[in-house]
């Protein structure tokens, strides 16, 4: 049975001396207020002009009847506000620092002279925010970049928002991070306007922008609107850097390396060398305005921004110890082995195993030697990968830790981050942003083919496009896409091709075939196992797409808006075998194998005391999303303003590619019928005895 999920939300907050401004993604910043005279009368019809500094982009406005203006849509930068009206001065204010999500009050109080006269008014703006309930922290550009942090992810700097708790630089599936009380790995991540998380699993994409690449970014804690939904608790809002009108780039590398540390404490022990560490990442910035010499100039209209950074690390360690099998020992001769303690080995024969006095009785094998004739195929080939031992095992043991070997790990990043900016006119701006990532590591075998090594390899991407249409100064629509695409590939190899090797059909095929780089994990007490690899391959993908309009109309400002979300997930998982033997299987009783028996034995003889697999399956899911809403921030008088909000969210049932999800079926009727009549005492009655109850 398939279960739709549905949500209403409504509620209505007041604010205490707000101007009527509605809600926006809190990736924009707006300037909203009211024009007045210095009797404090309204002035209608004002015309207000905004200019981004860094860019001279332009927007436009005008107060309505009531005097109220607003200029939502606004990205973070810093502003210069010019407000005119015919009999009345002309009012200039620099230095409007807008952060991400900001909801700016600015009242404008003109003077009365001739339009050739003006004001200029240079002082800073408190950021305040007092037109809604929202709240939250913005974390700035020089915070990102000046705060020491030895990962260099910016999003673990969400940590210093109140309300926040857990670890929030790994966000995603199985994390505990978590705002302002909500669930875990429930909280919502928007990047330039869209939704970033996975639908499986709810995880963030490696594609985040580097700390260079990030404007700013803000974590909202309480408040929301109505234009939120599918969260729990709150929401990490993310900005990218955009081109200004003049060209600025930068490059950098931040290094650690081997040759600044000392030697490890377990490398010094075993006299071995210091091991390889170096870390390395580098890149680059670059933006300023699309330029094309006698072609095109793109001042005060495009804009470009590019980011690239580099990481490459190889650590490594110089005293990995392994066991294994001693030379005498892989010839079937077990007269020298010897127990942890010193203990000679003593080995019994298990095809000649007899019940005595209730107990099993085998025989040993003569001279503790396994004749190479009941060697187990399988064993024989598994034995040709050990590496000889190269040092004296542990004391009083016969082949702990008596092989040292080195091993390295490489691993390589690339992410890129691009942004395009377009100013049309003052009506009509476009961006367009996006990010990239690719990893990989493997572990180079150092010690056997048939080690079983980590392989890893992700990519990811994020874009987003955005579009302002300002219909009227009073009224604009706001059009959003993205596309989310995350690849994940985890899992460990063997450098061996099994076609041939004597493996039963059936493991063959939970191993998915003989040349997939996986093959049975085989161990045995005493010894370092061979064989093995695993597969997990993860694919995320979404489709966003959203539209918006926002109204002022006298004292109210209406926003409605829809989005559609279309998260699509493939997961593959898989694909082992493994088996291990005991000392028990070679000992003259079960109950002996403590100090007799030795698991190697049984692992050449082919006797296996346990084993599991696993077949290679997982979903093609496809899970949708639609939310609408409807906000109206209501100015009931010039010092008290509500904020009223309805949203609708409905996310029908997951569906499977190849209808392999099952569901519970909450009517589903069981044939079967417990016997009321049954007692633990009929069954004491029975055999005549009494039972210890049961911890039922």
């Amino acid at each position: 049975m398939r279960f739709l999920s549905y949500t209403f939300r409504l509620w209505v907050t007041a604010a205490i001396l707000i101007v009527a401004t509605g809600p926006l993604l809190a990736q924009d910043a707006q300037l909203g207020g009211r024009v007045t005279d210095p009797s404090g009368a309204v002035i209608p019809g004002t015309n207000i002009v905004i200019t981004n500094v860094n860019t001279g982009a332009q927007r436009r406005a005008a107060s309505n009847d009531e005097g109220y203006y607003a200029i939502p849509r606004l990205l973070p930068g810093t502003y210069r506000l010019a407000v005119q009206k015919e009999g009345f001065k002309q009012l200039t204010r620099d230095g409007i620092l807008l952060q991400v999500g900001d909801r700016i009050t600015l009242d404008v109080t003109m003077e009365i002279g001739t339009a050739s006269e003006s004001v200029t008014i240079t002082a800073e703006i408190p950021l305040l925010r007092t037109e809604d309930a929202e709240q939250g922290l913005v974390i700035d550009n020089r915070r990102i970049m000046e705060l020491p942090q030895y990962s260099r992810d910016p999003l673990a700097f969400a940590q210093l928002a109140p309300n926040v708790n857990g670890s929030s630089s790994s966000a995603g599936y199985g994390s505990n991070f978590r705002i302002d009380g909500g669930r875990t790995n429930q909280a919502e991540y928007f990047q330039d306007g869209i939704p970033v998380t996975t639908g499986y699993q709810h995880n963030i994409p490696a594609s985040t922008p580097s700390k260079e690449a990030l404007a700013e970014f803000k974590v909202l804690t309480s408040g929301l609107s109505a234009e939120y939904g599918r969260l729990s608790g709150g929401a990490v809002v993310l900005v990218t850097r955009s081109g200004t009108n003049e060209f600025h780039g930068s490059a950098y590398e931040f290094f650690k390396n081997d040759k600044l540390n000392a030697n490890g404490w377990n490398a010094n022990r075993l006299n071995r060398p210091k091991a390889i560490f170096h870390d390395n990442v580098f890149g680059f910035t670059f933006g300023g305005p699309v330029t094309l010499p006698k072609l095109y100039n793109g001042r005060d209209r495009t804009f470009f921004f590019l980011n690239y950074e580099g990481m490459r690390h190889v650590a490594g360690s110089n005293a990995n110890q392994a066991s294994v099998p001693t030379e005498l020992e892989r010839a079937g001769d077990f007269s020298q082995s010897l127990y942890h303690g010193g203990k000679p080995v003593e080995i019994f024969d298990p095809s000649t195993g007899r019940l005595v006095n209730g107990q099993i009785t085998r025989d040993p094998f003569p001279g503790n030697r396994i004749p190479q004739a009941r060697f187990d195929p399988l064993a024989k080939v598994y034995l040709g990968y050990y590496p000889m031992p190269n040092q004296a095992p542990q004391v009083l043991t016969n082949n702990v830790n008596n092989y040292v070997y080195n091993s390295a790990t490489p691993s390589t990043s690339n992410r890129w981050t691009g942004r395009l900016d377009q100013n049309w006119s003052t009506s009509n701006t476009t961006h367009f942003t996006i990010s990239q990532y690719s990893y990989s590591t493997t572990t180079p075998r150092a010690f056997s083919k048939l080690q079983a090594v980590g392989v890893t390899s992700s990519e990811a991407y994020t874009t987003s496009l955005e579009h302002n249409w300002t219909l009227t100064p009073s009224t604009i629509v706001t059009f959003r896409g993205g596309v989310v695409r995350s690849k994940n590939f985890s899992g460990s190899t063997v450098d061996a091709d099994a076609t041939g090797w004597p493996l039963a059909q059936n493991v063959i095929n939970l191993l998915g075939g003989t040349n997939t780089g996986r093959v049975p994990n085989i161990s045995a007490s005493g010894i370092t196992a061979l064989g093995g690899g695993s597969l997990g391959d993860i694919r995320d993908t979404t489709y966003t797409g959203s539209i918006s309009l926002q109204k002022m109309w006298g004292k109210h400002t209406l926003k409605a808006g829809w989005e559609h979300r279309r998260y699509l997930s493939n997961e593959m998982s898989g694909g082992s075998f493994s088996t291990y033997s005991e000392a028990l299987v070679t000992a003259q009783s079960p109950a002996m194998a403590s100090v007799n028996g030795l698991a190697l034995a049984g692992y050449m003889l082919g006797l296996a005391t346990g084993g599991s697999g696993s077949q290679m399956a997982g979903p093609a899911s496809l899970q949708t999303y639609h939310g609408a809403y409807l906000q109206d921030d209501i100015k009931l008088t010039p010092k008290l303003t509500v904020n009223a909000g309805l949203r609708w969210d409905l996310e029908p049932p997951r569906t499977e590619r190849f209808d392999r999800q099952s569901y519970w079926d909450r009517n589903y009727t069981w044939g079967m019928k417990p016997d009321t009549t049954w007692s633990w005492s009929q069954v004491e009655q029975a055999i005549g005895k009494t039972l210890p109850q049961p911890i039922w």
